[in-house]
């Protein structure tokens, strides 16, 4: 019975062994803050998509480039150190078993401000071509803004550390926006759903225009083609 045991203990420090050292693949971290890494968020990496079933338009973030606690250079480390305190999320201390590479807990960097909509297509007469579309579209996301905020002591219903952020995307502010698209490694994350309160009197094809302003004033402009005629409008909230 001892030697069963002896010998389950060294194939799991054989296993141990092996997943620290794969090409430094897995690896135990012990961190400080409350993100393992960010998303660099840009035009090249954040895309438009469509769900024509579901009636809504969502924001995406690829996980094309990520720096974080696992980066290898200097910079990124930095980077990854000064976004967390600049963002006030250190002070969240605990070990992550990362396996494969894999990552989680990862965020988008673009510190979102406002966000506004556009159609190259006459909503209405009183939502012409170019014209914001924002009170005509309901935002849906996940942040864990008021879980970091309280000292990572509150949870959505007790449970979740992220809070639904919800409603009128003309009235949303800087303070909803914060948190928002938060991931993993694999499949980015969706920054946010906008569901439409309204379709246009006309149910044909809009190039729809979404701009992303940051808290410096720089624009992320992204556009895609949405088939109205596939719409339906969704009274879930």
């Amino acid at each position: 019975m001892k030697k069963i045991i002896l010998l389950g203990v060294v194939a799991l420090l054989l296993l141990c062994s092996c997943l620290e050292n794969d090409r430094g693949l897995s690896r135990l971290y012990y961190l400080n803050n409350y993100f393992h890494g960010f998303f660099i968020s840009d035009e090249r990496t954040m895309t438009l998509g469509v769900s024509e079933r579901n009636g809504y338009i969502y924001l995406e973030v690829k996980p094309k480039k990520l720096y974080g606690a696992f980066s290898t250079t200097k910079e990124e480390v930095e980077a990854y150190q000064s976004m967390c305190n600049r963002l006030g999320v250190s002070g969240y201390r605990h070990n992550y078993w990362n396996l494969n590479a894999v990552y989680d807990y990862i965020l988008q960097d673009c510190e979102i401000a406002s966000i506004q909509i556009y159609s190259d297509k006459d909503f209405n007469k009183d939502h012409t071509a170019g014209v914001n579309l924002s009170d005509y579209f309901r935002m849906e996301a996940a942040s864990p803004y008021k879980f970091v905020k309280s000292g990572y002591k509150e949870k959505y219903a007790g449970e979740f550390e992220k809070y639904p952020v919800s409603g009128l995307l003309a009235d949303m502010t800087v303070e909803d926006f914060k948190m928002i698209g938060m991931g993993d490694s694999i499949f980015g994350a969706i920054i946010a759903g906008f569901f439409p309160i309204q379709l246009p009197d006309e149910r044909i094809k809009h190039t729809i225009t979404v701009e992303i302003t940051d808290i410096y004033g720089e624009i992320i402009s992204l556009s895609t083609i949405v088939d109205f005629s596939l719409f339906t409008i969704n009274t879930e909230k």
